[in-house]
């Protein structure tokens, strides 16, 4: 268990005041892994006065079918309530599933999809909510003990509802890097992506874009 209280006075920004508390258990019994936990927040900011209180609930399953697939199972429920004296009081509520499955293609070769759902609804609006679906996959290749790459390909299709018309939106990215180690602490990475956007409010066609990123990064 953990218990966290914090004030915040920063030079721009709402001052606030918070403490939090969190609890889990595991357990595991061969290749069967289960844990559990909870977490309460609570956020009161001040000129203007408002209280956020965040309760969150989330559990696991995790196994092993043979010596190269790794399944596991995420549910995570969180409810954020926000009052302020003149507004009153709105609650946010999210249930999100996840099932993500690690594949041991072979040494050095591993994959790691995940699907992700997840429903989300607020009472500041009457009928409102956003449904998001999330595929992705990311595959890592070490083709020396310097050497490394990786490509990754994310689906995310999201429903907002509440409006005159449902807003829907559709994103595909796909990305390729590489890595090379300099030595012990350092390391060049590099990668290219694209992605195409479409939502349905959108006219003439979707957008889409190119990232470059290139990094060095340094672990100490």
């Amino acid at each position: 268990m953990l218990l966290k209280w914090q004030k915040t006075l920063p030079f721009a920004g709402q001052a606030r005041r918070s403490w939090e508390v969190q609890g889990s258990v595991s357990g595991a019994q061969e290749d069967l892994k289960v844990s559990g936990g909870a977490n309460v927040k609570q956020t009161v900011y001040f000129h203007p006065d408002k209280t956020v209180l965040d309760t969150e609930l989330f559990g696991s399953l995790g196994f092993a079918l043979g010596e190269k697939l790794k399944p596991q199972i995420d549910l995570r429920w969180k409810r954020s309530q926000a009052q302020r004296p003149d507004l009153g009081s709105v609650s946010t509520h999210t249930l999100t599933g996840t099932f993500r499955l690690v594949w041991l293609i072979k040494d050095g070769l591993s994959s790691v999809g995940t699907v992700t759902l997840a429903r989300s609804s607020s009472t500041a609006l009457q009928g409102s909510g956003r449904v998001t679906l999330t595929v992705r996959d990311v595959l890592n290749w070490k083709i020396s003990e310097r050497l490394s790459a990786t490509g990754e390909i994310v689906l995310n299709s999201s429903t907002t509802q509440g409006g005159a018309k449902d807003l829907k939106e559709l994103k595909l990215t796909l990305k390729a890097g590489m890595g090379y180690r300099l030595s012990e602490r350092w390391a060049l990475n590099a990668s290219a992506g694209w992605y195409q956007l479409q939502r349905s409010t959108q006219t003439g066609g979707a957008a889409r874009g190119i990232t470059l990123e290139v990094g060095l990064e340094a672990s100490f």
